[in-house]
């Protein structure tokens, strides 16, 4: 998961700058809002040698999941979670199916909007 602490622009910081002038006006208010970023899921769907998979079923479920949910994450490295939604399209980055077993794969990066704040674990 890339991007996951990753915090948003602020939204309700206001800036104007002259013409005339190497000063900017500046407005903060006492609360300050932020935009909600995006994260990118990097993944691998496959079989094994020993154990049988079908990659494509497995893989478009596991997508189907994401893009049709509020999804919480929990990231056990910054021990926080958010929800994050699907807003954007996907497509797999690589295929590779009707290989023998344990050489059968599928390869995505899929990009989540977060929806709410991090919070602590």
């Amino acid at each position: 998961m890339d991007s996951f602490e990753k915090s948003g622009k602020a939204k309700n910081i206001y800036t104007a700058s002259w013409v005339n002038s190497q000063e900017e006006d500046v407005n903060i208010p006492d609360t300050v809002y932020y935009e909600n970023p995006d994260m990118n899921i990097s993944f691998i769907v496959r079989d094994s040698a020993e154990t049988a998979v079908d990659v494509l079923s497995v893989h478009d479920s596991f997508i189907s999941f994401l893009k049709g949910n509020r999804v919480t994450l929990k990231s056990l490295y910054s021990m926080k979670m958010a929800d994050f939604v699907c807003l954007d399209e996907y497509s797999p980055t690589s295929k590779k199916l009707g290989r023998a077993q344990g050489y059968n794969f599928m390869t995505g990066t899929i990009k989540m909007h977060r929806v709410g704040a991090a919070t602590n674990v």
